[in-house]
């Protein structure tokens, strides 16, 4: 059965763009991160964007499919500098409500590419029948180990309240 460990935690007193971690050991067969968060700008949503060892130049691809509002929209993120991830609730949405997202990285020590599996409740809005839910797979085409993490709101910055944490997986 799999262990969790606490890698580390981070959180937002509403002036954060981006939670890092730093210094992740490669003792671990996986990693699992889980973000709470909600955003600051004046929309009922907002995007997350996750980056490995601070690059974002290019290398990265991915592929969802998105329920929102009624609709359900199957898309590839064409953009490579980054995972498009998910979206969280902003200011404009239903108060006092965060995403659930978890970002799946098996195998991030290895030599291989970095694959990354996403599932979130993004965004609800109890005023109207705007919600948001998703499920993505991404890749960063590179064989080096994983050792940081970048989880960026992609305007705007992290409420107050917004947390993630990191765990490393060991497989016993």
């Amino acid at each position: 059965m799999p262990t969790f460990t606490l890698i580390g935690t981070a959180s937002s007193t509403g002036s954060t763009s981006i939670f890092t971690f730093t210094t992740i050991p490669s003792t671990y067969t996986d990693l699992i991160l889980y973000l709470s968060g909600r955003g600051t700008t004046a929309d009922n949503r907002q995007g997350v964007n996750l980056y490995f060892n601070n690059t974002t130049g290019s290398g990265y691809s991915g592929k969802e499919v998105r329920g929102f509002d009624s609709n359900s929209v199957g898309s590839v993120n064409s953009d490579t500098r980054y995972i498009d991830t998910m979206r969280m609730p902003s200011s404009n949405a239903t108060s006092n409500t965060f995403s659930n997202i978890s970002f799946y990285i098996p195998n991030y020590a290895g030599s291989t590419n970095k694959s990354v599996s996403i599932d979130a409740a993004g965004q609800e809005n109890n005023s109207s029948s705007s919600w948001y839910i998703d499920l993505a797979a991404g890749l960063w085409s590179s064989t080096d180990a994983i050792n940081r993490i970048d989880v960026k709101a992609e305007v705007g910055n992290y409420a107050n309240y917004s947390t993630a944490y990191l765990y490393g997986v060991s497989n016993a």
